[in-house]
């Protein structure tokens, strides 16, 4: 399942970048869409399906599209941040994706199972992709304003 997170991994940030040049919001809209898909992997996987074949395929494919955040949501980082605080925002948005996915999720998880048991537990928690998704919808607003005024910022800093 790790590997085929990492190859999502790059799949989607592939599929982001190209298609930015067409599409300038694709780094947030790919984002949007893969944690949309998210929640219908593994919410099918762990709430209408049961042990055997067809949840395999179904967490195999969610973790291929589960990661697919990761690299558009770093591009858009850098993007809309002065160059001289680039460094500082990636290092922000890593604990941040750390501090939220990595040890929030899983005690989230635990609290539920705890109190509704590991399927509802399970079944639930990929429904949490659905607020990433309205968040990175609220942030495309704003996302070309924000990476012109990076780049001006970023030109003068190379006149100067």
């Amino acid at each position: 399942m790790v590997l085929t997170g990492g190859l999502g991994a790059v799949i989607w940030s592939i599929v982001a970048d190209r298609l930015t040049a067409r599409h300038p919001l694709a780094r947030l809209h790919v984002p949007a869409i893969v944690a949309v898909l998210t929640t219908v992997f593994m919410g099918l996987a762990f709430g209408a399906t049961g042990p055997g074949a067809l949840q395999t395929a179904l967490i195999v494919v969610g973790a291929a599209v589960m990661t697919g955040t990761i690299g558009p949501v770093a591009a858009v980082s850098v993007d809309v941040v002065d160059p001289g605080l680039r460094a500082t925002a990636t290092a922000t948005l890593a604990l941040t994706q750390n501090l939220l996915g990595l040890a929030l999720g899983p005690l989230l998880a635990g609290v539920l199972s705890d109190n509704y048991g590991l399927p509802f537990a399970m079944a639930v928690t990929p429904f949490f992709c659905l607020g990433a998704a309205a968040l990175f919808l609220i942030a495309a607003r704003t996302y070309e304003a924000d990476a012109r005024l990076a780049a001006s910022a970023a030109l003068e800093e190379s006149r100067a």
